[in-house]
């Protein structure tokens, strides 16, 4: 499983966000495996336990609040050392995280903030 961050457009009448995420957008979207995903929210102040209770992790912010959230997590997260693969149980991996990881995917997110806030988009993920 993942979560995608994506430029997305709140239709006013209905209040639908509609996702940009097809393959014109592929330069901008964001994919990030779920576990991954629960992390980057962490750090940005934006992860809903009760979603995550759920199964569920999904939400929306306006462009600038998101990009102000990114330029904060870039400026307090410590290098990230990355995590090492390991086996939790026969026959089941966990992949790990590269060093580096949280930084390249903050970076990322920061160039998907700036995209959003310059289009008129709202930035969400699902």
């Amino acid at each position: 499983m993942s979560i995608t961050f994506a430029p997305a457009t709140i239709r006013t009448r209905d209040n639908v966000i509609e996702t940009h995420d097809g393959p014109e957008w592929e330069h901008i979207t964001v994919n990030v495996h779920n576990d991954n995903a629960v992390r980057v929210l962490e750090l940005l102040g934006l992860l809903n336990r009760e979603l995550l209770a759920v199964g569920d992790i999904y939400g929306d912010r306006p462009a600038e609040e998101f990009l102000g959230r990114v330029l904060i997590a870039e400026a307090l997260t410590p290098i990230d050392e990355g995590v090492p693969a390991y086996q939790s149980r026969p026959n089941f991996y966990e992949c790990g995280r590269a060093a580096g990881y949280l930084q390249f995917r903050l970076d990322e997110l920061h160039t998907l903030a700036e995209y959003c806030l310059a289009n008129g988009h709202v930035v969400a993920w699902t």
